[in-house]
């Protein structure tokens, strides 16, 4: 029997469940590609250090 763990959490954009760094929500952006660990630091923190402005 193969069994396999996922990490889950809750969406920062959308507050759906997210499995592995991927939203269930496919109107999400984190849907179609997982958040990395940066994106997901900057919603802990409220700082926008990744993104430009434009």
């Amino acid at each position: 029997m193969f069994t396999r763990e996922f990490e889950a959490d809750r969406c920062p954009l959308c507050g759906s469940i997210m499995m592995d760094g991927r939203c269930a929500d496919n109107t999400c952006e984190f849907h179609w590609r997982p958040a990395e660990p940066e994106e997901l630091l900057e919603f802990e923190t409220g700082e926008d250090t990744q993104r430009e402005a434009g």
